[in-house]
């Protein structure tokens, strides 16, 4: 069974108040905070989920490859659930699909804990006025991270 790390309730950063002045340290403490879930996955958690290309690369790196040229680091691909297996599938393949939607379902718990924690510390005013009004008022953005209110 995959265990995530205990997860705070709430960050100490808010941006109910004062958001200009807090934004940086509480943007720090998001990044944390999804940088702390999901690491027997990810070896950065989910940071990828609330990161920037610029905040990615800083914390990946580009890596030379055989060839001499650097390569950039990837962001990882989309968590998604394999089709299911045909009846007659071995016991092997049937365990790797079983221990990968454990992981997937083990991501997609971990992200709602943290969109919870997210939505309480930025306060229902700024929710508010940061909603995505074109495609839904009820989608924040944050990063590459998507928040359903």
């Amino acid at each position: 069974m995959l265990q995530s790390t205990p997860i705070r309730k709430h960050l100490r950063s808010t941006l109910e108040i004062n958001p200009n002045l807090n934004h940086h340290e509480w943007r720090q403490e998001a990044l944390s905070l999804l940088s702390s879930r999901s690491r027997a996955r990810y070896n950065l958690g989910l940071f990828h989920h609330g990161s920037t290309q610029a905040e990615w690369n800083t914390e990946n790196p580009p890596t030379l490859d055989n060839n001499g040229v650097l390569q950039e680091v990837p962001y990882p691909p989309a968590s998604v659930i394999p089709p299911e297996l045909p009846g007659n599938a071995g016991g092997a393949a049937v365990s790797a699909r079983e221990r990968i939607v454990k992981e997937h379902i083990a991501e997609i718990d971990s992200l709602e804990e943290a969109k919870d924690i997210l939505l309480d510390s930025i306060g229902i005013d700024n929710i508010r006025l940061v909603s995505h009004f074109v495609q839904a008022p009820e989608i924040l953005q944050l990063g590459t991270l998507w928040i359903l209110c």
